[in-house]
C-alpha cells in the first residue's frame, strides 16, 4: 500500500461476525523478532482490548532487575491471587537462539589455545634443535664479529618463513570456512582484509616470542664452548 493510513484491514474468522476490523494507525520500521538466521518477515501489530492473552513486557533499569521483579510479583498477586507468575527474561530468548553459536563460540576458543600451546611447543623446540644443529656455525659467526642481533635474526628468520608458508596455506582455507559459515544467516557482515592482516601479525608475534629465548641464549653463549663442541 502506498498510502496505508486510515484504511482497513479484516482479520479471517469462521464467520463475518467473528472477524475483527482493524484500522491502520502507522508504520513503523523493519525490525529483528526472531533470529538472524532469518530474514525480516512482515509483522502486524495490534490491540484487541477484550483479548486478555498474551505477554506483558516491561523494561527494567540495569541492576533494578530484582526490584522491579519483586514489585512486578507482588502486584500480580494482587490482581490475580489463584494463578502464580510465570516470567522469561528476553536475555534467555535471544540465547537460546543463538546456543549453537554460542556452542561453536566455545569450542573454537578451547581449541584455538589448545592449538596455540601445541605450535608454540613445537616451535619452541624446533629452535632448540637447529641451534644444537649450528653451534659450530653460531661460535664461528660471534668469533668473526656477529651480533647478538645478527644472530637472533639468523635464527628467527627460517621460523618466519615457516610461519609465512602456513599462513598461506590457513588463510584460503579459513576464508573458505568462514563464507560456508555465514551462509546460514539472511544477513551476513563482510570478510574484512584486515581480519587476516591481524591473524598474521599475531601469529608472527607469538612465533617470535616463543623462539626469542633459545635465539638470544643461543646468541650470547661462549664462542668457545660453540668451538669445542663435538
Amino acid at each position: 500500500m502506498e498510502n496505508p493510513i486510515g484504511k482497513q484491514l479484516i482479520l479471517p474468522g469462521d464467520e463475518n461476525r467473528n472477524r475483527i476490523h482493524l484500522t491502520i494507525v502507522g508504520v513503523i520500521d523493519d525490525f529483528h523478532y526472531e533470529s538472524l538466521h532469518k530474514a525480516v518477515n512482515p509483522l502486524l501489530l495490534f490491540l484487541i482490548p477484550e483479548n486478555n492473552e498474551g505477554y506483558v513486557n516491561i523494561r527494567a533499569m540495569a541492576g533494578k532487575e530484582k526490584d522491579v521483579l519483586e514489585y512486578v510479583n507482588l502486584t500480580w498477586k494482587n490482581m490475580v491471587p489463584e494463578m502464580p507468575l510465570q516470567y522469561f527474561y528476553f536475555d534467555d530468548q535471544f540465547d537460546r537462539m543463538y546456543k549453537k553459536e554460542i556452542e561453536t563460540q566455545r569450542l573454537m576458543n578451547a581449541f584455538a589455545l589448545i592449538a596455540i600451546l601445541i605450535a608454540s611447543l613445537g616451535l619452541f623446540g624446533l629452535v632448540a634443535f637447529m641451534a644444537e644443529r649450528r653451534t659450530k656455525e653460531l661460535g664461528v659467526r660471534k668469533v668473526l664479529g656477529s651480533s647478538v642481533w645478527g644472530i637472533v635474526k639468523l635464527l628467527t628468520i627460517e621460523i618466519t618463513v615457516l610461519v609465512l608458508i602456513s599462513y598461506i596455506i590457513a588463510a584460503p582455507l579459513a576464508y573458505l570456512w568462514m563464507k560456508q559459515w555465514l551462509l546460514h544467516f539472511a544477513y551476513q557482515t563482510p570478510i574484512y582484509p584486515w581480519i587476516f592482516v591481524a591473524g598474521l601479525t599475531i601469529a608472527m608475534i607469538i612465533a617470535w616470542l616463543t623462539v626469542s629465548v633459545l635465539a638470544i641464549k643461543s646468541a650470547t653463549r661462549n664462542p668457545i664452548e660453540a668451538l669445542r663442541y663435538e
